[in-house]
């Protein structure tokens, strides 16, 4: 810089600048300066005034511009991360409620009934409370006329009455409940609101189908039935009539699981697939939902609770597997489980004190049983029997009795024999009673009461009666569509 103001040619201070040359000059350049025809020069001070203060003040005003910008932009920096902060609860109860509204979509078709199961049960029971009052006055008449026949004979059948007022006042409780719920929801506005709204929906409407079960609310039990081609048929049978109606073609060899009013199939051959469907009886279709993890046939299924059911083993086209997965209706998402310790197919299930679930028997088990803890879900277990007179190696259907004991259906339709399964003790001991030749798997173990119903292959409806401990067996030659 200080070379700049500093004459090269004679060593003296630049003190003199023309405007015309736009130079800087010495005394000395000046002299011989003199001879060009230029305004007069004037004083480095002026210079100064006039040429460098003006840049420097151009630089100085950039430079403050400058910073003005990158204050607005640390400002603007500073506002993009108080949102992406705040933002974070607020995406959090966005995932939060649309967790929570995907179980609510998710559940509509059931809800939609809901509205109307009130109706339905008081209808249930008008209907039942109809059929006592006949079986009262002919059990009357018969007394009067001293029918011994009669009165033995028919001493003890029928529902339970104080059972079906108290199964239908528990419905109507959880109903007000949820209807409740609903309300609440409904004069709901803000984000907090309606996540505690559709939770209070939620939780409502869990307890009722937790109370619900697996037993049969809508007086109808759905089933498989073998149809003349590669399909199957899937049937209703009426409790109240005794009457087996077929509603859908299905997939050949798939499942169905009934959780309350809820019905899905599951799998299937010809080919092999790993779909997922519900069944809507009010649209008679079917409404896919997400895929297994695994394709098979020939698979065993159980209700877990008001939201989960279980699939274990199956067929593929080339090997019996051991897979086992459980699917969440509210999530509707599947979630492996802990692999099977024997391949099989067709397996008998249990749930024992809603810890135990039990897979028995069925193609390739070697007649063993073994059991998971569901809620630990680490390893399943073989387990032990000290005997067994029932063959368990087809395709075995099972469901309690007691809190230790459980009847055995054996799925040869060659064999009409009941096994007494005691937990306890591990043992199968025949038993006196006996059932109508069929296949008994493919199928969901429903209860009402003291009813148990199972659909047979061929279309046979076996219902066990827990009071009088035996089988009332009806056959339907002519279900084939």
């Amino acid at each position: 810089m200080e070379q700049d103001f500093v004459c090269g040619e004679h060593s003296e201070a630049k003190n003199i600048f023309c405007e015309t040359c736009n130079n800087l000059m010495c005394l000395e350049c000046l002299n011989s300066h003199a001879e060009k025809n230029c305004k007069s020069p004037i004083s480095l001070f002026h210079y100064a005034n006039k040429q460098i203060l003006p840049k420097l003040k151009a630089e100085f005003d950039k430079f403050e511009e400058d910073k003005d910008k990158e204050k607005e932009r640390e400002s603007f920096e500073k506002l993009i991360r108080e949102f992406i902060d705040s933002s974070k609860d607020i995406k959090q109860q966005l995932i939060q409620l649309k967790s929570i509204t995907e179980k609510l979509i998710d559940n509509m078709e059931a809800l939609e009934t809901l509205t109307n199961i009130a109706d339905k049960a008081s209808s249930y029971y008008d209907v039942i409370k109809e059929s006592l009052k006949e079986k009262y006055e002919s059990m009357k008449e018969a007394i009067i006329n001293k029918d011994i026949k009669y009165i033995i004979e028919n001493k003890g059948k029928g529902h339970d009455l104080k059972e079906v007022i108290g199964f239908y006042s528990k419905q109507k409780e959880l109903i007000e409940s949820i209807k409740k719920s609903i309300n609440d929801l409904l004069k709901s506005k803000g984000i907090e609101e309606v996540t505690k709204g559709l939770q209070g929906l939620y939780s409502s409407h869990a307890i009722l189908m937790e109370y619900q079960g697996n037993k049969v609310t809508s007086k109808f039990h759905y089933g498989l039935i073998s149809s003349q081609d590669d399909f199957k048929v899937l049937c209703k049978y009426d409790i109240i009539t005794k009457k087996l109606i077929p509603t859908f073609p299905v997939k050949h060899r798939a499942a169905v699981t009934q959780i309350g009013n809820r019905v899905f199939l599951t799998g299937g051959h010809n080919p092999v697939v790993d779909t997922v469907h519900e069944f809507i009886a009010s649209k008679k279709s079917l409404v896919p939902k997400t895929s297994m993890k695994h394709a098979r046939y020939y698979h065993s299924t159980h209700v877990i609770s008001s939201d989960v059911f279980v699939v274990l083993g199956g067929y593929n086209n080339e090997k019996r597997n051991a897979y086992c997965e459980e699917y969440s209706i509210y999530k509707n998402k599947w979630t492996a489980l802990p692999s099977l310790n024997n391949a099989r197919q067709g397996a008998g299930t249990l749930l024992l004190e809603k810890k135990y679930l039990y897979a028995i028997g069925g193609y390739g088990s070697n007649s063993t049983i073994e059991r998971l803890d569901i809620i630990r879900k680490n390893a399943w277990i073989p387990v032990n029997l000290a005997s067994n007179e029932l063959s368990i190696d087809y395709s075995p259907r099972a469901f309690l009795i007691s809190g230790s004991e459980a009847l055995i259906l054996s799925g040869n339709n060659t064999d009409e024999v009941v096994g007494i399964y005691d937990i306890n003790e591990g043992t199968i001991k025949k038993s006196e009673m006996t059932t109508v030749k069929d296949y008994y798997y493919f199928v969901n173990v429903c209860t009402f009461g003291s009813y148990v119903y199972i659909i047979g292959y061929s279309g046979n409806v076996v219902s066990y009666n827990s009071d009088t401990k035996k089988f009332e067996v009806i056959f339907y030659p002519s279900i084939y569509p």
